[in-house]
């Protein structure tokens, strides 16, 4: 399936907007840990998906992390059209599993794996800020 990205505006409007940020979820991959994998999905269903005006997005974010939600469970929380947790699966994300149960079956604690997916978003991050710089020293030009 092609990547469908969507604006703010666009989100109500279109019947299946992609959350899916690729590059984290291969680097997500890489870890071959099915909690990292799991925790990446959630962070990419809550940012895309939640409105902070209408949600209490930390909340879920913490339903997750402690083992009390699924991904099925947040994506029904935030209506968010089936198809996206269809998308998940075929990524090899275990949407309806929790966060614990997952960590249970892994032998890793909560901390290891968040742990991970900070070191995945913060190099994300970092290759973004080298991007803009050189993209700004090349318009300098």
């Amino acid at each position: 399936m092609t990547e469908k990205k969507c604006s703010l505006d666009e989100k109500e409007k279109c019947q299946v907007c992609n959350p899916i940020d690729y590059e984290i979820l291969e680097k997500a991959k890489e870890t071959q840990s099915r909690s990292c994998l799991a925790a990446a999905g959630a962070t990419m269903l809550i940012g895309f998906y939640c409105d902070p005006e209408k949600q209490d997005c930390d909340s879920l974010a913490d339903d997750f992390i402690e083992g009390i939600s699924s991904l099925e469970k947040i994506a029904e929380d935030l209506n968010v059209n089936p198809e996206i947790l269809e998308l998940f699966k075929n990524e090899g994300i275990e949407v309806d599993k929790t966060f614990k149960e997952l960590l249970k079956e892994e032998g890793l604690t909560k901390e290891e794996v968040l742990k991970q997916l900070d070191e995945i978003y913060k190099k994300k991050i970092e290759t973004a800020l080298e991007n803009e710089k050189e993209e700004e020293e090349i318009n300098d030009k």
